[in-house]
């Protein structure tokens, strides 16, 4: 599933390109500046020229460092003091613990009690304290109870402007590395990835189409567009590209491959690939199948 989204559409007209470049230079030096990486075989089946963005080598393994890190260091001496509580079943706990360890900031995650076990072992790896919760429906309400418990600092996984000027510098980075770039595929969960990166990129390059892609098993933002508001949500990249990253990661390249995104012959293409952090698991079951 995907869906082309001009500028008035899409949460730029809220994240100012000042505001992207302020935080590319806050985090300067403390996440990766991601190599954008030719995909000649790939491109060829739909006669492009395809680069992969690849946000699956940003610290923690994927493009959410930047938004919470970016977030982190926006707040007062005071506010870090006190410590910081979000909500995430996987990468964006991951970002928020290793960026509040960072900073020396008290972080505290919700997590779904079915969370990956990778997950839970890497926020509890970067220090931070793990409130379980059973049901995936009510995760935001423990969340604030745990919030206005403690008094923390809640950093939203995607619904916040300072988090989504941070993902933004992996857009401005793509118009750095690649000026002619024509398109630009990111893929879309939670829409702060594709909020950030369009506000930059369309800043840059109003010219750019941005295309969003989702998966089909699990659409968020097209059904949440279409409602209005937030509703729940019920590899060949590594034969090719040598990437081994989660399916959400890779929806971006699968979208142009499989065609159902009209492109030009010619075009400069971007598929934003993020989510390395695979469950060994369920990728040797997928390979074996």
């Amino acid at each position: 599933m995907y869906d082309d989204y001009p500028p008035d559409r899409l949460l730029h007209a809220l994240i100012q390109i000042k505001d992207v470049r302020a935080a590319q230079e806050r985090l300067a030096g403390r996440v990766h500046r991601t190599p954008l990486l030719s995909a000649a075989s790939l491109g060829e089946r739909r006669d492009v020229r395809l680069f992969l963005k690849c946000e699956c080598f940003q610290k923690t393994g994927s493009f959410k460092a930047r938004g919470a890190l970016n977030k982190l260091l926006s707040l007062s001496a005071a506010e870090r003091a006190t410590g910081i509580v979000t909500v995430s079943a996987g990468n964006h706990a991951q970002a928020v613990a290793w960026a509040a360890r960072l900073v020396d900031t008290p972080c505290v995650v919700v997590m779904p009690s079915d969370a990956p076990r990778g997950k839970i072992d890497a926020v509890r790896g970067y220090a931070a304290e793990i409130v379980f919760h059973d049901d995936r429906d009510t995760l935001f309400v423990k969340l604030a109870e745990v919030r206005d418990a403690r008094g923390l600092v809640f950093v939203h996984p995607f619904d916040d402007p300072v988090v989504l000027a941070g993902a933004g510098t992996a857009g401005l980075e793509i118009v750095e590395d690649l000026p002619e770039v024509d398109v630009v595929i990111v893929p879309v969960g939670g829409g702060g990835l594709l909020g950030g990166v369009a506000s930059a990129v369309h800043a840059l390059r109003p010219s750019v189409r941005v295309v969003a892609v989702e998966l089909a098993a699990g659409p968020g933002m097209a059904p949440a567009l279409a409602a209005g508001k937030p509703v729940p949500v019920p590899r060949t990249l590594a034969g090719r590209a040598k990437l081994v990253v989660e399916g959400s990661g890779a929806a971006a390249t699968a979208g142009l491959l499989s065609g159902r995104i009209p492109v030009r012959p010619g075009s400069y293409v971007v598929a934003l690939v993020s989510g390395g952090n695979v469950d060994l698991g369920r990728l040797g079951a997928v390979l074996a199948s």
